[in-house]
């Protein structure tokens, strides 16, 4: 919650009374210094978790594959990933590991498909 300055606090007890006051009662330099508060707390929060950090739902939808095949993989650790705590994590190399350990090479030579006709049965 925004705290606010003892003299913001007087001016939003005195705005009826204070001729600064516009059409609307609102006295400016109280929302100015409510403004200036909220950027210098702002500025003194920490930073949010990097974006570069995915949870197993946001990777999967990244992947295109169920949530539930990630999870066993993880569960598995057949696969790259970070654990804070009991939370885990994506980093961009690790979704790039996942999707070149699952990247086959073409055959040199072609599949037999069967052939001929299929029998009716």
């Amino acid at each position: 919650m925004l705290a606010l300055a003892p003299a913001v606090r007087a001016g939003w007890n005195s705005q009826a009374t204070n001729s600064s006051s516009g059409a609307s009662g609102l006295d400016t330099s109280i929302v100015t210094t409510d403004r200036a508060d909220a950027q210098v707390q702002e500025a003194l929060l920490p930073d949010p978790a990097p974006a570069s950090l995915l949870t197993i739902d946001e990777a999967a939808v990244v992947l295109h594959v169920p949530r539930s095949w990630l999870r066993d993989r993880v569960s598995a650790r057949l696969v790259p990933h970070t654990r804070l705590g009991r939370h885990v994590r994506f980093t961009p190399e690790h979704m790039s590991q996942i999707i070149a350990g699952g990247e086959e090479s073409p055959r040199s030579t072609p599949v037999p498909t069967g052939g001929g006709r299929r029998r009716r049965r």
